[in-house]
């Protein structure tokens, strides 16, 4: 004997490819949003993605960022100095007239705060980094009057063209006025993204 069919919930094949279609279009939308705003404007290739060289030095630029501002439970050299460095050699060398940490008061220099370079400073001849086209990472601040410099540092790659755009005289450069320079700025949001 045959019982009869009980009535069913749930969804069917269809209407589960009709959702599925709707989240991948949303997601098509929303995805490239959203990774511009987190890495900032990009140069890509032919093919539309970024470069391999922009790619590695992002990364290298974030590294750099967090062993100056710190990371984890590891404070970086703001957090032990309570000041940007004044460039990138003072992360491998202990800057003169710069004292050594003191765990009482929680303050000094305990760097190395990168263990490995990859180049020489063309300026001061300490250990520096360099950007995946070979050319050295900077630490800007900003001459524009009324602003902190500090409050506006940033690390600066010249980018594919190896010339630094990014006027220093600003605070908050435009999009335009960095050329194809990759910044990253150490204490505030980048407004211009």
């Amino acid at each position: 004997m045959k019982t009869p069919r009980s009535s069913r919930s749930g969804l069917t094949l269809v209407e589960l490819l009709v959702v599925l279609g709707v989240l991948v279009a949303v997601a098509g939308i929303v995805v490239p949003m959203v990774s511009h705003i987190i890495s900032g404007p990009s140069f890509k290739t032919a093919s539309g993605e970024k470069s391999a060289q922009q790619i590695a030095t992002e990364a290298t630029l974030t590294r750099t960022k967090e062993a100056i501002m710190g990371a984890g439970s590891c404070p970086g050299y703001y957090g032990d100095l309570g000041e940007v460095p004044s460039s990138i050699g003072d992360l491998f060398v202990k800057p003169s007239g710069t004292v050594n940490f003191d765990p009482s008061i929680r303050r000094g220099w305990r760097g190395p705060y990168i263990v490995t370079s990859t180049g020489k400073s063309a300026i001061d001849d300490l250990p520096t980094l360099i950007d995946a086209w070979g050319r050295e990472i900077l630490i800007q601040f900003p001459t524009e009057a009324g602003f902190d410099s500090e409050e506006y540092a940033r690390l600066i790659s010249a980018g594919p063209d190896g010339v630094v755009q990014t006027p220093s005289s600003q605070a908050m450069p435009s999009l335009a006025s960095r050329g194809d320079d990759i910044l990253l700025f150490l204490r505030v949001a980048d407004e211009r993204l």
